[in-house]
């Protein structure tokens, strides 16, 4: 894509990418201390080639690939030239018998649009019926395929947040509380989208914030002869004398339409009829006849239905990608931006806003990326409303729906909507299955999920219900949660809008059919980082040269074991088992400050280590040797106290490669679990490790055995049970369900006295340590929801939780600003909002790291 560099504005702490897909000229725009911006060719393509290869912008445009011409060789390749537009108006709708993955191919081409190095962008989708939840979840999963993180906005609040960004602090004060109308030129037709406009002040600043509500003004008039794909079929046809073959040549192989369409000059094409006679397409500086007929037409339809509207509103934009096409050329020419917005100013009194924003400008690629800015901010981007969920249930002996989220719901944009149902149901004893519908406004179909229970209930069961959502980023998440923990069994109960049936059904059908017969932290996993790889040390020592160093010392037998010791202790542990932040590491060139290991908790490199021979090859070899060197230790009948020394030094050293952990090294850690048996401080590396399901239960078995003796043994309580157990709570998305009801009760009592200790001594280590596995211990609730609920009616775990809630309000008021600092002040607010189901999702990343010599041990 052709980048530059428009305009200036002040600095700013956050840079955002804003980008308007359309499948006409797409177009991506950076914000921060300036604005860069990149435009794609018009008409873009995507052509696949093979499994792994994907041309996308100018190489699929200038390509020979799947032009059906007999060469060269490529020119007759099979493979599609897949329009963009296309991709865009069947994504996430009725899958076709393509050979290739739809959304993975519009995926690489999001990806191009964006320079190399952005990671995460917003992307602007219509608000139109067409773009439902289905639709919208396509576009984040297929832009995710290709690791790149996507948000979307509705276009025309990006648009009205892009006009914002640039109006004068005048024009902005005069429109608090009034109603605009963003009038967009789109290949779906002319749409229009009401929006109430509020005036606050941001950053010091003026700024506009739409309110997008659901009564607002939301229609679009198609053009006469169908969408924009359909008007460039029908001038092709006649251009191509009837020929398929050549008139997809002439929309996909030429520019013949698309220069035009974007306001370029006229360019030939080259095509070759199914005869093999070649011709030559003259091209022209204006659109096809029945395209701008079409277009002209729905232009004047739309501003006859919608007068009223446009009459009275306090500003109209009128914008969008095909604002630009030429209609007409010469003294007369005319695009449809300067038709539409004539057409409205004529409707309005004299004076009244009319902004007629021309593609150029980039006006929804902008207001994305102001968008992106605010979130990250934490700045207010707009107002939203969300649909109309409803859930079948029972009151009163009899089936009804209630709502879920309620229709008069608003939302801040990109804030996280979270509601639990106020009114308690249950499930009654000997259930054998429970039978869930929903229904949301503006869906016709409603959805239909059947939930089977392994062992019935024995009782009944009150459970209540909780939705989450985001407006207009995909699916609402709906979970059914047990009062009692494990009552339905251990799954929890989750209804996705997305996987559930589509049923035929109205709201009177179901009700006749049915009258007639949750809350924890996300995982944290260690992260690696490559400059700990790279890193030189001020005395000119690096990690390769330890490694290769490491391959040459010998084995640790018993000749040798003094050498070795001195090697591994002085140097190797020093670069291998390092824990560092970057901004350390490269001597404060990178601002980052968080720790991060050579290899991450799944027991990767990063990537550039992980694709490199070099490297890889290296490591595997010293991975071995660390296996092989360990194992004839730990094998060994007898070990010198040096020996015992080196075996304790390898054990640390191969923890810190974590999932990629030498086996023997694993398994000596299992047989100290399975033994009850652990080594000096070795307790504490263990939650690093082990990993696999039978792994967990061993560890978890161990951890909770060890709480309890060190809970009732009279001395300091152990703190390398805390961290081990925390560790790999944190770690793995799974482990809070492998742990047992019991021994989540054991570790909970556990953290609850290790808080109670921390009260009377100033140990900031341990107190991280206690705070960090009081927030991962409530990874269990993805099997017990009520684990720790200080209203649970399970009175012991609403004891504990009422009494850890007690404790951590206790340390924020009094004893954190004292004692322990304020670092900790976020995590505990959070951990006290999980603790009543009302998390906002905030990482939890407490440092509960301490050295071998820094802890306590009942060993």
């Amino acid at each position: 894509m052709d980048g530059s560099v428009i305009g200036d504005r002040p600095a700013s702490s956050a840079v955002a990418v804003g980008v308007d897909l359309n499948g006409v000229r797409d177009r991506c725009l950076i914000a921060g201390a300036g604005r860069e911006s990149f435009v794609g060719p018009p008409g873009p393509v995507v052509v696949p080639i093979g499994s792994n290869h994907v041309l996308t912008g100018d190489e699929a445009i200038a390509s020979f690939h799947g032009r059906g011409w007999p060469s060269p060789p490529e020119a007759a390749d099979v493979q599609p030239r897949l329009p963009v537009l296309a991709m865009i108006q069947r994504i996430g709708r009725h899958p076709g018998p393509e050979s290739y993955a739809l959304d993975l191919v519009l995926g690489h081409h999001i990806r191009s649009i964006v320079p190399p190095r952005v990671r995460s962008c917003v992307l602007a989708v219509p608000d139109l019926p067409e773009y439902d939840e289905d639709v919208r979840n396509a576009f984040i999963e297929s832009a995710g395929r290709v690791g790149l993180d996507l948000k979307l906005l509705w276009r025309p609040v990006a648009a009205v947040l892009g006009w914002g960004e640039d109006a004068t602090p005048n024009e902005l004060a005069h429109l608090h509380d009034a109603e605009a109308i963003v009038v967009q030129i789109l290949p779906d037709g002319i749409a229009a989208t009401g929006l109430r406009l509020e005036i606050l002040p941001l950053g010091g600043a003026l700024a506009v914030v739409p309110v997008r509500r659901r009564d607002d003004l939301r229609t679009v008039v198609h053009y006469d002869g169908g969408n924009l794909a359909a008007l460039l079929r029908t001038a092709a046809e006649i251009d191509a004398d009837g020929d398929p073959g050549v008139a997809s040549q002439i929309l996909w192989s030429t520019g013949c339409y698309w220069n035009p369409m974007a306001g370029l000059d006229a360019v030939d094409g080259l095509v070759r009829g199914t005869g093999g006679c070649w011709r030559v397409i003259d091209g022209s500086r204006t659109l096809p006849e029945p395209v701008a007929v079409g277009m002209t037409r729905a232009i004047h339809a739309f501003c006859e239905r919608h007068a009223t509207a446009l009459r009275h509103a306090g500003l109209v934009i009128v914008e969008g990608p095909l604002a630009g096409a030429a209609l007409a050329d010469g003294i007369d020419a005319t695009t449809p931006l300067t038709i539409l917005a004539e057409a409205i100013r004529a409707l309005r009194p004299d004076g009244s806003p009319v902004v007629s924003a021309p593609p150029e400008r980039g006006l929804v690629a902008l207001g994305c990326a102001v968008y992106g800015r605010r979130r990250a901010l934490g700045q207010t981007s707009y107002f939203d409303f969300l649909p109309a969920i409803e859930i079948n249930a029972i009151r009163d002996g009899r089936h009804c729906f209630v709502h879920l989220v309620e229709p008069s719901a608003r939302v801040e944009g990109g804030m996280t909507y979270e509601r639990s149902l106020l009114d308690r149901f249950e499930v009654t004893a000997g259930t054998e299955e429970l039978e869930f519908y929903l229904l949301k406004q503006d869906e016709a179909a409603a959805r239909h999920s059947l939930v089977r229970f392994a062992n019935p209930p024995m009782s009944d069961v009150r459970v209540a219900v909780h939705v989450t959502q985001v407006p207009a980023q995909g699916h609402a998440r709906v979970e059914v949660r047990p009062d009692a923990a494990g009552a339905l069994g251990t799954a929890p109960v989750l209804l996705d809008w997305g996987g559930m049936e589509a049923i035929e059904q109205d709201r009177d059908a179901i009700l006749e059919i049915l009258n007639g017969k949750g809350s924890y932290p996300i995982v944290t996993p260690q992260e690696a980082h490559i400059c700990l790889w790279t890193w030189v040390r001020a005395n000119g020592g690096s990690l390769r040269k330890d490694l290769y160093d490491f391959l040459r010392i010998g084995a640790p037998d018993a000749a040798n074991a003094m050498a070795y010791k001195r090697f591994i202790s002085g140097r190797f542990e020093k670069t291998f088992a390092v824990r560092a932040a970057p901004m350390f590491a490269t001597g404060g060139a990178d601002p980052d400050r968080r720790p991060y290991t050579l290899f991450s908790s799944d027991g990767r490199p990063p990537a550039a280590i992980g694709a490199d021979p070099g490297w890889t090859d290296l490591l595997q070899a010293v991975l071995a040797k660390l296996d092989s060197d360990y194992g004839a230790l730990f094998g060994a009948p007898t070990l010198s106290p040096t020996q015992q020394s080196v075996l304790r030094v390898l054990r640390k050293i191969a923890t810190f490669t974590f999932g990629a952990c030498p086996p023997t090294v694993r398994g000596s850690f299992r047989r100290m679990c399975i033994d009850n048996a652990p080594d000096r401080r070795a307790t504490m590396y263990m939650g690093r490790v082990l990993r696999d399901e039978a792994d967990l239960a061993v560890l978890f078995t161990f951890l909770s055995e060890r709480a309890w003796l060190s809970m009732n043994s009279g001395k300091a309580l152990n703190s390398d049970i805390a961290k081990a157990a925390a560790d790999v709570l944190a770690f793995h998305e799974s482990a809070g369900a492998v742990l047992m009801p019991e021994q989540a009760d054991t570790l909970a009592e556990f953290a609850k006295a290790m808080l109670d200790d921390c009260a009377d001594h100033r140990r900031p280590q341990r107190y991280a340590g206690a705070l960090r596995l009081t927030a991962f211990l409530l990874r269990h609730r993805m099997r017990r929801h009520d684990f720790l609920y200080p209203d649970a009616s399970d009175e012991g775990t609403a004891n504990v939780g009422r009494k850890i809630e007690s404790q951590l309000k206790a340390f924020k008021e009094k004893i954190a600003k004292t004692s322990y600092g304020l670092q900790h002040d976020a995590a505990i607010d959070e951990i006290l909002a999980l603790l009543r189901h009302r998390g906002k999702g905030l990482r939890i990343d407490i440092d509960d790291e301490t050295s071998e010599d820094g802890g306590d041990s009942d060993e």
